[in-house]
C-alpha cells in the first residue's frame, strides 16, 4: 500500500514526450487559449466589412434614383423590396457579429476541470457558431445584390 498522502499521487505513467509532441501540445494550449479571441477578432471585421457595404449600397441606390428608373405600379413596389432585402439581411448578419460580444450567463464551478472545459466549450461554440451565421448572412447579402444588379441590368429602367 501507498503511504504517499492523496494530495502527492502524480498522473498516470505514460511514455515521455518528445520534442515533437511536447511543441504539438503547446500548440493546442496556445490555440485553446486564443480561440474567443480570434472569434471575436473575426466578427470585428464582419462588422466592419458589412457596415461598409451597407453605406456603399444606399450611396448607389440614392444615386441611382430607383424610383424614377423603377416606375410606378406593382413591379415598381416589388423591385423596392427586392432592393431593401439586401440591407435586412445584413443588418442580421451585423446582429448575429456583435451577439458574438454580448455577455451571456453561463453557470460553472471553476474548482471542477470538467466544469470549467465545458463553460469553455459552450462559450466558444456559441461564438463561432453565432459567427458562421453572420458569414452566411453576408453570403446571402451578396448574392441578392448580385441578382438585383443582373435583374436591373437585364430588364433596365422603365421609361
Amino acid at each position: 500500500m501507498n503511504s504517499e498522502p492523496a494530495s502527492n499521487l502524480t498522473e498516470a505513467q505514460s511514455a515521455p514526450l518528445d520534442p515533437i509532441d511536447r511543441f504539438w501540445i503547446e500548440i493546442s494550449h496556445e490555440l485553446a487559449k486564443e480561440s474567443v479571441a480570434s472569434i471575436e477578432g473575426a466578427a470585428k471585421q464582419v462588422i466592419g466589412i458589412t457596415s461598409a457595404l451597407q453605406a456603399v449600397y444606399f450611396a448607389v441606390i440614392s444615386f441611382a434614383d430607383l424610383r424614377r428608373a423603377l416606375g410606378s405600379g406593382w413591379m415598381t413596389r416589388w423591385f423596392l423590396v427586392e432592393f431593401l432585402l439586401p440591407p435586412i439581411v445584413w443588418t442580421l448578419s451585423l446582429a448575429l457579429a456583435a451577439s458574438c460580444f454580448s455577455p451571456k450567463s453561463y453557470r460553472t464551478n471553476l474548482r471542477s476541470p470538467d466544469l470549467a472545459e465545458k463553460f469553455y466549450r459552450d462559450i466558444t461554440h456559441y461564438k463561432h457558431r453565432q459567427l458562421v451565421r453572420s458569414y452566411y448572412a453576408l453570403v446571402v447579402g451578396f448574392i441578392l445584390v448580385l441578382a438585383n444588379a443582373i435583374g436591373f441590368l437585364q430588364f433596365g429602367p422603365v421609361k
